[in-house]
């Protein structure tokens, strides 16, 4: 199986979640329950999904939970993929993944943050968490924590690799070290308002490098991307 020395990679995305139950159980769901709800939420919506789920291969159980490791990098994928997830009994889900910006050839080599690229990924990542806990049965009145944190931030520059998009008219610069923002939400509203929440933290990101989009641009987009959903059959 892969493994991933992360002290190598300083530019990171990551993303983490947890239930917030009346009563802390670190127990709470089975291995089995995890593995069954993990399978249900890989879900599609650009070509690779936001929790990869192979039980035959890259997933395994580890001490308390499941953990799925994806290290590309020896291999001719360009850019590669270097993730790394985790989901305890306790219903607690960590993401890491290497920001594949760095790879790009219209990077030339800078420190960037593609535009897209994160308006892709928070819009999967959370309607990718609200299916993995309705799938572990959590109840919709319950608090939901959903947590996105960018390392590597200070002196990066937005910018958009999208062909057909325009550049920006002046450096997108960020002068934070690192880049954090949360909610805490009920299950029910994640499930019925990613969309919104969605526009909402990426214009909280974005407005660390500078950028202020409307949130109704954010919503379109984000609302096309998360309509492509398409479930698959795993193991």
């Amino acid at each position: 199986m892969d493994t991933v020395d992360w002290s190598k990679y300083p530019a990171i995305r990551r993303t983490s979640a947890y239930p917030i139950p009346d009563v802390f159980n670190e127990k709470r769901f089975t291995v089995q329950q995890l593995r069954e709800a993990a399978s249900r939420a890989v879900i599609l919506f650009r070509g690779w999904p936001f929790i990869y789920y192979n039980y035959d291969r890259a997933t395994r159980v580890l001490g308390d939970g499941l953990e799925t490791v994806v290290n590309q990098e020896s291999r001719e994928a360009e850019p590669p993929k270097i993730e790394q997830w985790n989901l305890l009994r306790s219903g607690a889900f960590l993401h890491r993944t290497v920001l594949r910006e760095s790879y790009y050839p219209k990077a030339k080599g800078r420190r960037v943050l593609d535009t897209t690229g994160t308006i892709y990924h928070t819009a999967e990542a959370i309607g990718s968490l609200w299916r993995l806990y309705e799938a572990l049965a959590v109840p919709d009145q319950e608090d939901v924590t959903i947590e996105f944190v960018y390392e590597d931030t200070e002196r990066r520059e937005l910018k958009e690799s999208e062909p057909g998009r325009g550049p920006f008219a002046r450096e997108q610069l960020c002068y934070a070290p690192r880049v954090e923002v949360f909610r805490t939400l009920p299950l029910q509203i994640w499930r019925a308002s990613d969309v919104q929440l969605a526009a909402e933290i990426c214009l909280e990101i974005f407005q660390q490098f500078q950028w202020e989009p409307s949130l109704r641009y954010l919503e379109d987009e984000i609302r096309a991307f998360l309509g492509r959903a398409a479930p698959t059959t795993v193991r």
